[in-house]
C-alpha cells in the first residue's frame, strides 16, 4: 500500500505514523482518528497529512484502502509446510499420478527435440531438466526467454515442459501458442493444483 516514493517523502512524523501502522496493522485498521493520533503521540491534524501524502482523501478512506491491504495480503500468504505436504501426497499416492508421468515420459521418449522453459528459480529447474535428459541422448534446449523459436529440422513434433510460476504466466501463454502452431506437445510442469496454467 505504500509505494517507495511516498515513504521518501514522510517527515519525521510521518515515519512515525507509518512505523506504527506497520506493527499494529490489524489494530489500526479499527482505530479511530484520535486513538491513533496519540498511540504515536501526534496531533489528528498530522494524521491527517499523512492520509493525504499516501493517495487519500481522509482517515476513513486510508482505513479502508488499509483493510482492503490486509484482506489481499492474507490471501496471497505462504502456505504451511503442513499444507504443502499434504498436497504432494494427494497429487502422488494416486494412480492418475503414476500414469501422468508414464505418459509423459513416453512422449518424451519419442520426441525429436525437448524444449525446456522457465524463469527465475523454475528457469533453474528447466535448465537443469535440460541437462538432464541430454545425458540420455535426447536433443534438448532450455530457453528462458518470452519467445523460444522451435526446431524445424523434423516434422516430428518436440516436446516442451513448461515449468514456471505464476509470475511468468503471459511469457508461456505466448510459448503455448508458438508451440501449438508447430504441431508441438506441450506439458506443464507447476507448484501448485490451483495454478492458472495447468491447461
Amino acid at each position: 500500500m505504500f509505494t517507495p516514493e511516498q515513504i521518501a517523502q514522510f517527515s519525521e512524523l510521518d515515519y512515525a505514523i507509518y512505523d506504527y501502522v506497520v506493527k499494529h496493522p490489524h489494530e489500526v485498521a479499527y482505530m479511530r482518528i484520535r486513538e491513533l493520533a496519540e498511540a504515536v503521540h501526534v496531533s489528528p491534524p498530522t494524521v491527517l497529512r499523512f492520509c493525504k501524502k499516501v493517495g487519500c482523501d481522509g482517515f476513513s478512506e486510508f482505513k479502508t484502502k488499509w483493510k482492503l491491504h490486509l484482506r489481499e495480503n492474507e490471501r496471497t500468504s505462504i502456505i504451511s509446510s503442513q499444507e504443502a505436504l499434504r498436497e504432494f501426497f494427494e497429487r502422488t499416492l494416486t494412480a492418475d499420478y503414476e500414469r501422468t508421468i508414464l505418459d509423459a515420459a513416453t512422449v518424451i521418449a519419442r520426441a525429436d527435440h525437448v524444449i525446456f522453459v522457465g524463469s527465475g528459480s523454475s528457469g533453474i529447474l528447466a535448465e537443469y531438466g535440460s541437462r538432464y535428459f541430454s545425458a540420455f541422448t535426447l536433443k534438448t534446449r532450455f530457453s528462458r526467454f518470452t519467445a523460444i523459436i522451435l526446431p524445424t529440422v523434423s516434422s516430428s513434433p518436440c516436446r516442451c515442459p513448461a515449468k514456471h510460476s505464476t509470475r511468468s504466466l503471459k511469457c508461456t501463454v505466448l510459448r503455448k501458442k508458438a508451440a501449438r502452431s508447430s504441431a508441438s506437445q506441450i506439458e506443464n510442469i507447476v507448484h501448485s493444483l490451483t495454478s492458472p496454467t495447468t491447461t
